[in-house]
């Protein structure tokens, strides 16, 4: 009983260091405001944010999860956030802006390591959930591919992090190349996806 109990607790801290980040706390944007230093507790870099639901036809509207906000990587080029201490990137939202289809490669580093690098496929048809399990890392960068220049904007919505990491997280090899459409899963009825881990280089 006494184990079982010490469990239950050691589960709830867990799940009590997860946060998601939404964007929605920053406030209407309709022309893209870039993300501040410090907010959510990361550094960001290239990612602003806008208020996706007056862009019809467009990923900032289809990719909206949470109202109202989204947040997306200027000029197409690569964006990343990082903090001071080793966080779990879990999953994100992911899509594409302006194209039927795109990739994104995601790296994971500690310090200048690159420990994950797992290469995704988003549209713009609908939010892709990209389950990373990225444990132990300090920044991630999200390199899109596949359109052309200032086309591949991606849209990212709800983006969760877990701020303890996780004891002895080796992930597993995935692919190299994952179809975003199948780690695309619903979250309901206390039922998790599980989604491709990405491939640990060291």
């Amino acid at each position: 009983m006494t184990i079982r109990i010490a469990l239950a607790f050691m589960a709830c801290g867990a799940m009590a260091s997860a946060q998601t980040i939404t964007f929605d706390d920053l406030g209407p944007s309709y022309a893209g405001t870039q993300i501040p230093n410090g907010y959510a507790g990361f550094d960001w870099n290239n990612f602003y944010d806008l208020t996706g639901a007056p862009y019809t036809g467009t990923g900032y509207s289809t990719g909206v999860v949470s109202p109202g906000n989204v947040a997306f990587n200027d000029f197409g080029n690569p964006a990343s956030f990082s903090s001071g201490t080793e966080f779990n990137l879990t999953s994100a939202y992911v899509t594409s802006a302006f194209l039927g289809s795109e990739n994104v490669e995601v790296e994971g580093f500690n310090g200048a390591t690159k420990i994950y690098d797992t290469t995704y496929t988003v549209t713009d048809t609908g939010p892709t959930l990209l389950d990373f399990n990225y444990n132990d890392i300090t920044s991630v960068t999200f390199v899109p591919s596949g359109g052309g220049g200032s086309g591949e904007q991606l849209v990212f919505d709800n983006v969760t992090i877990d701020g303890a990491a996780a004891p002895g997280g080796n992930p597993i090899v995935s692919s190299a190349v994952v179809d975003g459409g199948t780690t695309s899963l619903l979250l309901g009825g206390g039922l998790l996806g599980l989604g491709f881990l990405g491939k640990k280089l060291v």
